[in-house]
Parts: structure tokens; C-alpha cells; sequence
């Protein structure tokens, strides 16, 4: 839960859809992912830097473990970042 608390601010704000802490597993949580996304480029991402997870249509499940650390999470995250299509509202305003 306190790799997810690290991340999830930030994911959200991108535009990451997460169920709130009591609706949603510990270990495995679900990303329903909006049309801001390039999902062909996060998949690539993810993929080019080893995070491991499962593709769903518009959504990304993934699931921690123990021997995740918070640089895990990270990684996961700057993949969401460079995801992003330039036009979206987010990636223009860089105050956020």
C-alpha cells in the first residue's frame, strides 16, 4: 500500500482512474486509462524498462509484492509520463 501512496497523486493527475483505497486490492490494482494516453506508447515503454504488467483493453493491471520498492513505482510512473499525447491539457501545463 505505501508503494501506491508514493505514486497514485501523481497518476491520477495524469489522468490514471483508480479505485479508492478501500475498493481496490493491496497488491493488485487496476488503471483504467483515458484518451490522453498513447497506449501504444506506454505499452512500449513499459516494456523497454522491464515493468511487467498486464494490458486490458483501456485498462493496466498490476500487481506489487513484496520485493517491489519505491524506484519500482517510479519507473512505472515516468512510463505514464512520456505516455501522455502532447496535446492533452496535462502535459502542456508543466506547473503541475
Amino acid at each position: 500500500a505505501e508503494l501506491w501512496d508514493h505514486i497514485l497523486p501523481e497518476l491520477t493527475a495524469l489522468g490514471g482512474q483508480v479505485e479508492q483505497k478501500g475498493q481496490r486490492g493491496e497488491h493488485l490494482v487496476g488503471i483504467r486509462l483515458d484518451d490522453t494516453f498513447d497506449r501504444e506508447k506506454l505499452s512500449a515503454l513499459l516494456k523497454e524498462n522491464q515493468v511487467y504488467v498486464s494490458l486490458r483493453g483501456s485498462s493496466i493491471r498490476v500487481s506489487c509484492h513484496l520485493y517491489n520498492e519505491k524506484k519500482d513505482m517510479e519507473r512505472l510512473l515516468d512510463c505514464f509520463r512520456k505516455a501522455k499525447h502532447e496535446s492533452s491539457p496535462i502535459f502542456l501545463n508543466k506547473s503541475l
